[in-house]
């Protein structure tokens, strides 16, 4: 099954996920930088959470981070240039936005219950599902290998995926900022779906006024001309 095209706005996203991705490898990793308390969301109420709900996303502290960062960044591809084609590239950069904004609110709300560690989310799988699902309206999105899906699965799925790791991690922020990101997306697509129906409904179309003639102007000036002559009729030079 072929691929969907690459969008610009779906490129760009890729491009700087990607970017983010290694330079934190490369300073974390192997300088030692230590960028997660930094970065990510502390555990407890501090003052870097003034700026850590707008840099949590660069983090990535799991184990097999690159095998998954992969995985986010094939979803990216695949459902966003679907989403992108939809709406276009501005909004995708909202919604980027939206779901980064969203994990931060969940996280904020749940990371008291298990304060164990610092955590970020990239979140833009979990926006990016939940606003197609509510973009397509009920329709259908065409998935690699998997034909046309409903969205709406990849949104359950994810969502016990994440109840699973919570569980196992016993870390209530991986469902915290999946559930805060997905309803801000569900919120932010609403939004503009009711925002676009009412600029619809109280406009009233025009019908279109036609254009009045003008009236055709003969291309030659007919001059009168001939002799005064009684047998002579008068002559029409054109």
């Amino acid at each position: 099954m072929s691929l969907p095209p690459l969008l610009p706005g779906t490129r760009n996203v890729l491009v700087v996920s990607l970017a983010v991705f290694v330079l934190y490898v490369l300073l974390a990793g192997g300088v030692g930088v230590p960028l997660s308390s930094w970065l990510a969301i502390s555990p407890t109420p501090s003052i870097g959470w003034s700026w850590q709900w707008a840099t949590h996303w660069m983090v990535s502290e799991s184990q097999g981070g690159a095998l998954r960062k992969l995985i986010e960044l094939a979803i990216v591809y695949v459902m966003g240039s679907q989403y992108e084609a939809m709406v276009g590239p501005r909004r995708l950069y909202g919604l980027v936005v939206v779901g980064i904004v969203g994990a931060a609110l969940g996280t904020f709300a749940t990371i008291w219950m298990t304060p164990l560690t610092a955590w970020g989310d990239a979140a833009m799988t979990s926006a990016l599902l939940c606003a197609l699902a509510v973009r397509s309206a009920g329709r259908e999105v065409r998935v690699p290998f998997l034909g046309d899906t409903s969205p709406w699965l990849f949104v359950v799925v994810f969502a016990g995926v994440a109840v699973l790791d919570a569980i196992y991690a016993h870390f209530v922020p991986l469902v915290g900022s999946y559930v805060g990101a997905c309803l801000l997306a569900y919120l932010y697509e609403r939004f503009a779906t009711f925002g676009l129906a009412s600029s619809t409904r109280g406009s009233v179309p025009k019908a279109p006024s036609s254009p009045v003639r003008a009236r055709a102007r003969p291309r030659f000036e007919v001059i009168e001309g001939g002799r005064s002559d009684d047998d002579d009729k008068p002559k029409y030079l054109n």
